[in-house]
């Protein structure tokens, strides 16, 4: 039993008996913090990180089990992550985000981007020539339907969405597959994934169209089944084409009298054969091979992304022959492979 002097206050006293208390928990916990700092020092002495280890302070539990995960490509139908085209803005902005977009997340090649670039040019240019043209239609329409013009050439749900569509599966056709999965696995999307074409390699099927021929009759790919088909997508302003289509000639006047042979230009900026500089080209040239016109409904299901591009179709409907830009001997090279698609069909 403990005895306190008599004068001594009673808070003092409880302070007295208090200390050795606290002094006695003080040095426990010293004790097991010094135990337990030794043990961690022993175990980390114990193992020795290797190279792609790192240490423990620095991993998450579910890190230090599980291995290293594969990374996925974010599924197509995921439309939260699919990048969004900002409808406020004028068509080119809108163009420019999403080639700006594709160029940093497909992480293109300094060939890639001046081939989206090119796109880019080539499809402004476009929109400007059918701003113009919806213009000068409006002033025999009035007032109102210059307003309705006006909002059109604004509106890419309206008269240039179908270039917009262009403009875009264009741009992702330059990029790889590799590139394609890389961006999706870092959440980026193409807004028109979900409705873009399978691309068009030999030995898939061709896909379907329907286009208008020199008379003004409607030509699809379906009924030309049975048959080889030579497809070569140009454009009246192009070098190239001019300097491509005397090949296309030639394959002309050597089936011309094979049944089982067709051989198209197909027009890409003419919507109709009345159009005054294609027609007046092919005269002045001599080329009598037929055309197809409106080749721009077609293009970008055949992933045209410059011209010339040509394409050899089988009888079964499978893309043969694929080629892009001028090449030199041409019919040369395809006369043999159109002929042997003949005798297979």
């Amino acid at each position: 039993m403990v005895r306190f002097p008599s004068k001594l206050s009673i808070p003092n006293r409880i302070s007295l008996v208090a200390m050795p208390i606290v002094i006695t928990l003080v040095i426990g916990c010293g004790g097991k913090s010094e135990k337990k700092i030794s043990d961690s020092n022993s175990r980390r002495t114990a193992v020795t990180p290797g190279p792609d280890v790192r240490p423990a302070s620095n991993v998450t539990p579910a890190s230090k089990t599980s291995p290293p995960q594969k990374t996925e490509p974010v599924a197509a139908a995921n439309s939260s992550k699919a990048f969004k085209l900002d409808a406020s803005k004028p068509v080119e902005a809108q163009w420019q985000s999403y080639l700006d977009a594709a160029k940093k997340h497909y992480a293109f090649t300094p060939e890639q981007t001046a081939a989206a670039d090119a796109v880019y040019a080539n499809c402004t240019k476009r929109a400007q020539t059918q701003r113009a043209a919806e213009a000068s239609s409006s002033g025999s329409r009035g007032t109102k339907g210059a307003k309705t013009a006006a909002a059109q050439a604004k509106d890419p749900t309206a008269a240039l969405s179908k270039l917009t569509d262009e403009f875009i599966y264009r741009i992702d056709g330059i990029a790889r597959l590799d590139q394609i999965q890389t961006a999706k696995a870092g959440g980026f999307v193409s807004p028109r994934e979900r409705i873009a074409p399978p691309r068009p390699e030999v030995g898939s099927v061709a896909p379907a169209f329907t286009l208008a021929d020199d008379t003004g009759k409607s030509v699809s790919l379906a009924s030309l089944k049975n048959k080889a088909v030579v497809l070569m997508f140009w454009s009246p302003g192009c070098g190239w084409c001019k300097k491509q289509m005397p090949d296309l000639q030639k394959l002309h006047d050597d089936f011309k009298s094979n049944g089982k042979v067709a051989i198209y230009g197909v027009n890409c900026r003419d919507a109709t054969p009345g159009q005054t500089k294609s027609r007046d080209l092919l005269k002045q040239m001599n080329f009598t091979f037929p055309q197809l016109y409106g080749g721009d409904a077609a293009s970008p299901q055949y992933e045209v992304q410059g011209f010339p591009a040509l394409y050899v179709v089988g009888p079964d409907g499978k893309i043969i022959h694929k080629q892009r830009g001028y090449k030199a001997d041409t019919a040369t090279t395809l006369k043999p492979l159109i002929e042997n698609a003949v005798k297979a069909g």
